[in-house]
């Protein structure tokens, strides 16, 4: 039995939105904390609000395609803290290296 939320991790990774955008850290710290705070779809209201701004539509819309494939992931829906990390750590995940089982071994380069 695979753990749902490695799935969910590795549609993201899958994501050509994902793949494609430059996140800032600051983006992802904001839209962690209204995702975690307000919700799904209070979190659709504020990336289509930064979708209008040029500097920030790329990674909006990618947030976006994020938002749609952990809505539906029950685990996500139940404890929004799980959404909150995974969005935090965009920019490690679209690493091809991490959380790929047997692709990095502990102590090699």
């Amino acid at each position: 039995m695979t753990d749902p939320v490695e799935d969910l991790i590795k549609s993201i990774r899958d994501c050509r939105d994902v793949q494609q955008a430059h996140f800032t850290g600051n983006f992802l710290n904001t839209v962690a904390e209204v995702f975690e705070r307000d919700g799904f779809g209070a979190t659709r209201a504020f990336l289509l609000d930064k979708r209008q701004r040029q500097d920030l539509r790329q990674q909006a819309s990618a947030m976006l395609a994020v938002l749609d494939l952990m809505g539906s992931h029950p685990e996500v829906r139940q404890r929004r803290a799980i959404g909150r990390v995974i969005i935090k750590t965009l920019v490690a995940l679209k690493s091809p290296a991490v959380g790929r089982s047997g692709n990095q071994r502990r102590g090699s380069r």
